[in-house]
């Protein structure tokens, strides 16, 4: 048993597809298929079900992947207590929602660019949902997101919490009275697609309180939200520290309102068995540098 054919088991399961695992893995098909026979014969037992047409582990395939998984993580740590070289050189695909862009990326990348340089990070900026997709599909290491609940296998760090507020083009009056979902069904609302993770804490915050918006902006951007918003084409959701320069010019001011919606967590999820600890060094460093808190 090696960890070559520990990590083969991994992709297949989690890419349901031996070329693509072999295409993760920068080696062959065959190749994959021979690690796997290696380590079944060696464990006497069948790990993967050939006969259907979609790969799936079997009972024991499933119960050797927990173990697998736990070898990998810990060949990672072991890797980098020793400070093993490889483990600060390489390249990670990194997955990072609109407002972890517009606010403390910038300096995730410095941080990442003095403490290790040669360490090469690709990122793309995404929706929630489709972030978590692309880590299914292999497309990241990591991913830096916000949701309103979390469910995965994958490892993750706590990022911290953002609160947002609705907000509205300033008129030069201190706005006192607090506003309920009722009172804001009656405006245009902006607020993001359907897809994005948002989206279901908006319209849970207006449906609890029986109260349904007729007039909607939705965008795909939370900052083309807030120049909308700006532009007093109605009211929107977004968190203070996106727009602090459109908060302290009189731009936009925030809607006092009750009740105060759920907190956004954010969090780094990343794959722990790939490019050794890459992916959780960026996610640990992540942790560090997040104003999230």
């Amino acid at each position: 048993m090696n960890l070559p054919q520990l990590e083969s088991l991994i992709w297949v399961a989690r890419l349901k597809s031996f070329r693509a695992a072999a295409a993760r893995l920068n080696t062959t098909q065959p190749g994959i298929s021979l690690r796997i026979q290696q380590l079944e014969k060696e464990l006497g037992a069948r790990l993967v079900d050939r006969a259907q047409r979609t790969i799936s582990l079997t009972a024991e395939g499933r119960e050797c992947l927990t173990y697998a998984e736990r070898i990998i993580l810990w060949s990672n740590e072991l890797r980098a207590r020793a400070g093993a070289r490889e483990i600060v050189r390489g390249r990670v695909s990194l997955g990072v929602s609109e407002l972890v862009a517009h606010t403390w990326l910038a300096d995730l990348l410095s941080v990442i660019g003095s403490r290790y340089p040669e360490v090469q990070i690709d990122t793309n900026v995404e929706m929630t949902p489709r972030l978590l997709r692309g880590l299914e599909a292999g497309d990241y290491d990591l991913a830096l997101l916000g949701t309103h609940r979390l469910a995965t296998t994958y490892a993750v760090r706590d990022l911290g919490t953002l609160r947002f507020h609705w907000m509205e083009k300033a008129d030069g009056k201190k706005r006192v009275q607090k506003l309920t979902p009722k009172d804001l069904q009656n405006r245009r609302i902006i607020t993001w697609s359907k897809d994005a993770a948002i989206y279901r804490l908006v319209e849970d915050w207006f449906t609890r309180n029986d109260a349904y918006p007729g007039q909607k902006i939705t965008c795909n951007t939370a900052v083309t939200m807030a120049s909308l918003a700006a532009a007093g084409l109605g009211a929107t959701l977004l968190p203070r520290e996106l727009v602090k320069q459109e908060l302290a010019a009189g731009m936009l001011r925030v809607i006092p309102t009750a009740p105060a919606l759920d907190l956004v967590r954010y969090h780094a999820v990343y794959v722990s068995a790939r490019r050794g600890s890459l992916a959780e060094l960026v996610a640990k460093t992540a942790e560090e540098v997040s104003t999230f808190k």
